[in-house]
């Protein structure tokens, strides 16, 4: 099914969740993932959602895995 966007969801204890599936924090699954979730998506967005305690590094370091899958843009999900 299609969808508007992929939702990436970081948590404080390194969890992350993509369209609400979890998904293994290494860059090899997470590409995966992501990779075929844009493939799936109208819009190649990648949406974040995290709390404000999720370093900064690890946002960066998902953006970056996200746009080598195909994202062509990124959002923030406000609260």
């Amino acid at each position: 099914q299609e969808t508007k966007g992929v939702m990436v969801t970081m948590t404080p204890s390194h969890e992350i969740y993509v369209n609400d599936r979890p998904v293994g924090g290494d860059d090899a699954s997470l590409s995966s993932v992501l990779r075929d979730a844009l493939s799936h998506a109208t819009d190649k967005v990648v949406i974040l959602a995290g709390d404000r305690q999720v370093v900064l590094g690890e946002v960066v370091r998902v953006l970056g895995l996200a746009k080598e899958a195909g994202a062509s843009g990124f959002a923030l999900a406000s609260e």
